[in-house]
């Protein structure tokens, strides 16, 4: 018996269904942090149709170091 993924398969073009405070947060800080790249982490769960909730964003770094050419 194959066992079944922790988590439900992702389709081609699914956007993440955003709470407004994570999307505020992500957005204010790119806003406030204009010439550095704006690093973190997003928290939330699937539903059962497989949509992604993205519930909470958690901003990490403010850097320009990501922006730089390689």
């Amino acid at each position: 018996m194959r066992a079944s993924p922790p988590f439900p398969r992702r389709a081609q073009g699914m956007t993440p269904a955003w709470a407004q405070g994570a999307y505020l947060v992500s957005v204010l800080h790119a806003l406030k942090y204009p010439a550095n790249s704006v690093n973190g982490v997003l928290l939330g769960c699937f539903d059962k149709d497989g949509t992604v909730q993205v519930q909470r964003a958690l901003p990490l770094l403010h850097s320009h170091l990501a922006l730089a050419p390689m």
